[in-house]
């Protein structure tokens, strides 16, 4: 993949992620077992974005269809776990009298890729098959593209591509906007994979559950108010001085999921981190949030940190420091290791020392040697008692 079509991409899904999806609509999505045992027959909805059939050159239609019958029409990979790359096979079949040429193979999205390596002739009653990569997500949420497939002399033909990335609970609304649902409102939490769970914080608070549910009851499913009324949108702080968090945290005694972390949109006060035109900061990390396995105090853990350099802007100096911002989390900058589409920065972090047990929410700095080039990073995890 293009380096810099895979970061522009990367941006602005950043981007897009923080500010779409305020007139999104619901659909409902066969849920899928592929590549991470998730179940398949629950019947929840899940949200989808409206794709264009027309997007690019040429158009959908049923004249072209008519020569080339491809199956599946629409790929729905369902619910997918993070950190796997879910995969896809198209097929592609002449119906016609005569040979038909495949051109193109034209993803609408830079997280999909394809293994079209060139021009390839399909004979009457003949298939080509392709097969079809998204890239691995470590954040909550839909996904929606199209593959544009381009014949010599017929029309394109436009297949939609759709998924939802989800931990093994399940957070709904993926994200709470205050335009859209103001600064309170009810969480949905449920299990993806059949397995029981309470819900043990908000915050790191105790939870205030919806309806007289019981948290503490292990079920498939959890309804809990969240309520940031608390936070003054102009200065983003409440009275204590605390600032908004541009995440809800929520901890969970499942197996597979200590922590859901919900992205909270409120314009004034949790925009992401993302450079400007007025910012000369050539460089963005891709990770906006690290959630973290449970851990003891004073563990470290190495993780990995994507980070591109900006179209059009030139790498100025050298990544140099990970500053901690707070009390209870630990930062240390290893190195960083050059990758064909982004490279990537090595940190260590962890709990502090004397961090109490309980859930972590903490902040660093990435900074490189240019001066004002940095960019903060969240962190959430789980404190175990040292035993």
């Amino acid at each position: 993949m293009n380096r810099l079509v895979f970061i522009a991409v990367a941006l602005a899904l950043v981007l897009g992620s923080f500010l779409l999806g305020r007139s999104q609509g619901l659909a409902t999505s066969a849920l899928s077992t592929e590549g991470g045992g998730l179940n398949p027959s629950l019947p929840e909805a899940v949200p989808t974005m409206p794709v264009d059939p027309s997007l690019g050159s040429g158009k959908s239609s049923e004249a072209a269809r008519g020569n080339v019958v491809v199956t599946p029409s629409r790929i729905d990979l369902g619910v997918q776990p993070f950190g796997i790359q879910p995969s896809a096979s198209l097929r592609l079949t002449n119906t016609g009298q005569e040979s038909v040429s495949l051109v193109a193979v034209s993803p609408t999205c830079g997280c999909l890729a394809t293994d079209f390596s060139g021009r390839v002739a399909i004979a009457p009653g003949e298939s080509h098959t392709i097969q079809v990569i998204h890239e691995e997500r470590n954040q909550a949420g839909p996904s929606q593209a199209s593959l544009r497939c381009m014949f010599l002399g017929n029309d394109m033909v436009s297949v939609p591509v759709e998924m939802v990335f989800s931990r093994s609970v399940k957070a709904d609304p993926t994200w709470v906007d205050f335009a859209r649902d103001g600064d309170r409102g009810v969480l949905k939490l449920r299990s993806i994979d059949a397995t029981p769970f309470r819900v043990l914080s908000l915050q790191g608070r105790p939870v205030v559950p919806d309806d007289g549910e019981d948290p503490n009851t292990p079920a498939l499913v959890h309804r809990i108010k969240w309520d940031l009324g608390e936070y003054d949108t102009e200065t983003c702080v409440n009275q204590q001085g605390e600032r908004m968090s541009p995440w809800l945290v929520v901890e969970t005694d499942h197996p597979e999921a200590s922590l859901v972390d919900v992205r909270v949109r409120q314009d004034n006060c949790t925009a992401p981190d993302i450079p400007n035109a007025l910012d000369n900061r050539p460089w963005l990390v891709l990770d906006q949030r690290v959630v973290l396995e449970p851990m003891a105090p004073g563990e470290l853990a190495v993780v990995e940190l994507r980070v591109g350099v900006l179209p059009g802007r030139s790498m100025v100096g050298s990544f140099a420091n990970a500053r901690s911002e707070s009390d209870t989390l630990s930062a240390n900058f290893l190195d960083v290791i050059v990758k064909p589409e982004n490279d990537v920065i090595r940190v260590e972090l962890g709990p502090s020392a004397d961090c109490p047990a309980g859930v972590m929410m903490g902040t660093f700095q990435i900074e490189s040697s240019a001066a004002g080039h940095d960019q903060q990073i969240h962190v959430f995890g789980v404190v175990r008692p040292n035993k």
